[in-house]
């Protein structure tokens, strides 16, 4: 466990879970996130999550620094793919 720490992983490599108190953390993706707009072809683009911390699923606004929960807050999610029809297409 202590080697698994010392690289730097906050997750459970069994369950991925987060395995300590992220609010600080997740306090700076939220100012990274604000910091960054996405470009105009992924402004309204909405992605389909599952959340790894309270095991739910549902629609975030798509973000390269990462994607949000909707229920629990949690950026320890994964990017189930794009909402159909959400991105827009400039040429």
């Amino acid at each position: 466990f202590t080697d698994y720490r010392r690289g730097q992983r906050y997750t459970c490599p069994l369950c991925m879970k987060s395995m300590e108190d992220m609010t600080d953390y997740f306090a700076l993706l939220d100012a990274a996130v604000r910091m960054q707009p996405m470009p105009m072809a992924y402004a309204s683009a909405l992605s389909n999550i599952y959340c790894q911390d309270c095991e739910k699923t549902g629609q975030c606004r798509y973000h390269f620094v990462g994607q949000k929960c909707p229920h629990c807050g949690s950026y320890n999610t994964r990017d189930l793919g794009r909402v159909p029809g959400t991105e827009t297409t400039i040429f």
